[in-house]
């Protein structure tokens, strides 16, 4: 029976020493280690940004740290975000470099469509990034203005005459680079919108050559379709 009540008051006795041990507080004194911290502030991303194509975007973010670093590394790179477009596009880095001036051409950036374009800062040594956001909306600079076919050498090209009397010359290769036009004859456009169950109700724009004939989109200046099959 003694022994029996020994048990129970050692049992008593590591249970009070448990909790004691428990409720103890750490007194260590340990190193805790600053790590830099990015943001990227730039007023131009509070508001849809809408750039002409041909021209240069520039965007010049403000970069802040906590711990000032050299060894950063920068990436802007974008992707259409059209209502039209899917999250699984492309994603095209366009620059590596703390500040943008880039030109909106043809090969990346449709007229009309809206990309989302993004910095991503990164710091080298710990691998922590920040972002900034902007929405970009190619803007369409050839809405209004006269339209004409130049004889380029052996082929043709579209220049226009804007509202400012200012003159684009070579509008389609720039933006149509892999279908060049043959020997000009022709360009006519409507002034309605018109439905002919090809494509959607709109305006057209047909440029007819020695050898061929185009549609173009009304709002992209692109090659839609051939249409030379009309003609004999």
């Amino acid at each position: 029976m003694k022994a029996d009540y020994q048990k129970y008051i050692h049992a008593i006795t590591l249970l009070l020493l448990l909790a004691c041990a428990g409720c103890y507080k750490d007194q260590g004194n340990y190193d805790y280690k600053k790590i830099n911290e990015i943001s990227v502030a730039d007023p131009a991303a509070a508001q849809r940004i809408f750039i002409n194509q041909g021209d240069t975007l520039r965007l010049n973010p403000v970069l802040s740290q906590t711990i000032p670093s050299s060894d950063l590394s920068y990436a802007w790179f974008m992707y259409n975000n059209s209502p039209n477009s899917d999250y699984t596009m492309p994603r095209d880095t366009i620059a590596r470099t703390p500040n943008l001036a880039f030109r909106v051409t043809g090969d990346l950036f449709v007229l009309g469509e809206n990309y989302r374009l993004t910095l991503k800062v990164t710091d080298n040594k710990t691998g922590i990034s920040a972002v900034r956001q902007y929405d970009i909306t190619v803007a369409n600079k050839y809405a209004q203005g006269w339209m004409f076919l130049e004889e380029k050498g052996a082929g043709a090209d579209l220049s226009m005459i804007l509202p400012d009397n200012s003159v684009e010359h070579n509008l389609y290769s720039l933006l149509n680079p892999a279908a060049p036009l043959g020997k000009p004859v022709s360009i006519t456009t409507t002034r309605f919108d018109v439905t002919d169950d090809l494509s959607t109700p709109n305006r057209r724009i047909y440029i007819q050559t020695e050898t061929d004939a185009i549609e173009l989109s009304s709002l992209t200046l692109t090659k839609k379709f051939d249409i030379g099959f009309f003609f004999l």
